[in-house]
């Protein structure tokens, strides 16, 4: 379950976080992407970091699934589609 502390500054944060750091490694999404302006985020990713500014502690992908995040990040505001076959991450 996502804790309901995330705001939309947490997730920005996360945003940020993957801008200038990556997407670790198995941590990609194969089915979602989270879209701000022309780049392309992993949900479930995105979620667990914005955990960490939220409330200190990345939560585990585990706990959660991709709807949640989803829902949870459509909820903010954000746009979230279906990855189009063989598309790239595209982050700033």
């Amino acid at each position: 379950m996502i804790p309901n502390q995330i705001s939309r500054m947490h997730v920005d944060m996360a945003l940020g976080y993957i801008d200038f750091n990556g997407v670790r490694p198995k941590r990609e999404s194969d089915r979602w992407v989270l879209i701000k302006e022309s780049s392309t985020y992993p949900p479930k990713y995105v979620i667990s970091l914005a955990c960490s500014f939220a409330i200190r502690q990345e939560l585990d992908p585990d706990v959660f699934g991709a709807r949640e995040a989803n829902n949870y990040l459509t909820n903010l505001g954000y746009i979230v589609r279906e990855k189009h076959a063989g598309e790239m991450w595209t982050t700033r």
